[in-house]
């Protein structure tokens, strides 16, 4: 009879920190990228290099940012909801957004698969997405901060 695998060592919350802020550092570089891609179409009016460096970029955050929200519901979940009197609260929202980030960037992984939309009107919705999906980042990455620093209760939802 073996012997079975020993489990894994559970993983701290700092140590999941890292790991979500290092995700979001390659994540907002890859926004940047398709940003800029967004940017170009617009200036030249669709031009057919620039459409194909935004759906390409696109492709590269849509694969980049769900295989983030998988980690993030996985990994960190757990840990927000046994961290303290706020933690149930706390996922319940970070799943509602996710559940909303996905209906968005589904929606620009169908517009641009197929061609629902002009280039243009792409274009126009992916800078609304990439500022979207930047300031979330940002006010996650204070959340976890706070959480991280703090011997109490923190509210990182405002109320």
């Amino acid at each position: 009879m073996e012997a079975a695998a020993p489990s894994p060592p559970e993983e701290t919350f700092d140590e999941v920190h890292r790991r979500v802020s290092a995700e979001h550092a390659i994540i907002k570089e890859e926004l940047a990228i398709l940003d800029e891609a967004a940017r170009l179409v617009l200036e030249t009016n669709g031009d057919d290099q620039a459409a194909l460096a935004l759906r390409g970029a696109l492709w590269n955050v849509y694969n980049r940012f769900v295989d983030h929200l998988a980690m993030e519901e996985s990994h960190l979940a757990p840990l927000l909801r046994d961290l303290d009197s706020w933690g149930p609260y706390r996922v319940e929202n970070m799943l509602e957004e996710h559940r909303e980030q996905r209906t968005v960037i589904d929606a620009l992984i169908d517009e641009c698969a197929g061609g629902t939309k002009s280039d243009v009107e792409l274009a126009d919705d992916t800078r609304w997405f990439v500022a979207t999906i930047t300031k979330d980042i940002e006010g996650e990455e204070v959340g976890l901060d706070a959480i991280e620093h703090s011997d109490e209760d923190v509210d990182i939802c405002g109320e």
